[in-house]
């Protein structure tokens, strides 16, 4: 997915860039708490943080609730929706 994303920023290279999303991935490990946060995958760490840096991104960071996304229980919360920006934004 991240290639993918990438090869449509790059056909639009020049321009200013803004990718607001539910990422379903967190950078660092301190995004995700409560049930199996033993049980993050580093893989998804890494890919995601080297997509940032490839295209040259800012992850704005959030502004009051550290999560965005909650189990219906409280448990369980990660930062999965991020705001990503281009250097010129």
């Amino acid at each position: 997915m991240w290639r993918e994303i990438e090869g449509q920023l790059v056909n639009i290279n020049g321009s200013i860039t803004c990718l607001i999303d539910d990422f379903n991935s967190v950078r660092f490990a301190s995004e995700r708490k409560g049930i199996n946060c033993g049980m993050i995958n580093k893989g998804d760490l890494i890919r995601l943080n080297d997509f940032i840096e490839r295209c040259g991104l800012r992850d704005i960071p959030v502004v009051g609730r550290k999560f965005t996304w909650y189990r219906p229980n409280g448990m369980a919360r990660s930062r999965l929706d991020r705001v990503l920006v281009s250097e010129e934004w």
